[in-house]
């Protein structure tokens, strides 16, 4: 069990993740994501064979979602 994850860490320091990117903790890249209502979709990337869960932290545009 974790202690915590990405969104417990974005409450406490909304800048860690764009501030220090770590190439270790980026899962997958690409540039035609699009926001659906509280869906982040994109074709470039496969989130579930990339292991995105929920609790993890998205970078859009260099801004935290």
């Amino acid at each position: 069990m974790n202690f915590s994850n990405d969104r417990d860490l974005l409450a406490l320091e909304p800048m860690v993740f764009s501030d220090v990117p770590f190439l270790a903790q980026q899962r997958c890249a690409g540039n035609d994501g699009e926001v659906v209502g509280v869906t982040l979709r994109s074709e470039a990337c496969d989130f579930a064979a990339a292991q995105v869960e929920q609790g993890m932290v998205v970078l859009v545009a260099g801004f935290g979602v």
